[in-house]
């Protein structure tokens, strides 16, 4: 299983983590909204996860966030 290790789908999967909506996320790190979308889709495939809480869960037992 690779990892999201770009620091940029980091920021993004802490943002998702803190309940934060792909919007919001957007305007805090001054992305867009398309852009973002983006990076959580790598997120989930990097993850083999399906769903917000299924990748939070996987990031977290192994120690990503």
């Amino acid at each position: 299983m690779r990892c999201p290790r770009n620091p940029r789908e980091r920021e993004v999967l802490d943002g998702v983590a803190r309940g934060l909506s792909e919007r919001k996320l957007a305007a805090t790190l001054s992305l867009s909204v398309h852009t973002v979308h983006t990076h959580i889709k790598k997120i989930y495939r990097k993850l083999h996860a399906g769903t917000k809480t299924e990748a939070i869960m996987k990031a977290k037992s192994k120690g990503i966030i």
